[in-house]
């Protein structure tokens, strides 16, 4: 960080660093003014800024920042798509609910199945 971000906007004393605000689009530092208690939230930066200050610890971040966005959006995109084959199953297939949760549970475990073997055989 740069001289002007380590100081109080409003009294130029030090600062602290009270906690980490964790958000979709990434972290950000709480600090405090030791002098006046002024609270402070870390600006959105570019992405090269972080890398220059912090280095690794940044570039280990902006990682697991990206694989929570990742996990974040694939489970939203498989609970749609679960709820679209569900509904139309339902509505145009003429399925029931409780004949589409049986079947999927069998589809679950027998996927499950073949994972596991390939995994055997692919050890071997």
């Amino acid at each position: 960080m740069n001289e002007s971000s380590e100081r109080c906007p409003h009294c130029r004393q030090g600062i602290e660093i009270v906690g980490v605000k964790f958000m979709f689009r990434g972290a950000r530092t709480l600090s405090r003014c030791i002098n006046c208690a002024a609270l402070c939230v870390e600006m959105k930066q570019s992405k090269t800024a972080p890398w220059r200050y912090f280095g690794w610890t940044a570039r280990m971040i902006e990682a697991l920042n990206s694989q929570v966005r990742s996990i974040l959006i694939v489970a939203f995109a498989a609970v749609l798509v679960a709820g679209v084959l569900r509904h139309t199953l339902h509505v145009y297939g003429g399925f029931s609910p409780k004949d589409i949760r049986s079947d999927s549970l069998l589809l679950v475990s027998a996927l499950a199945i073949v994972v596991v073997f390939f995994r055997i055989v692919r050890r071997s």
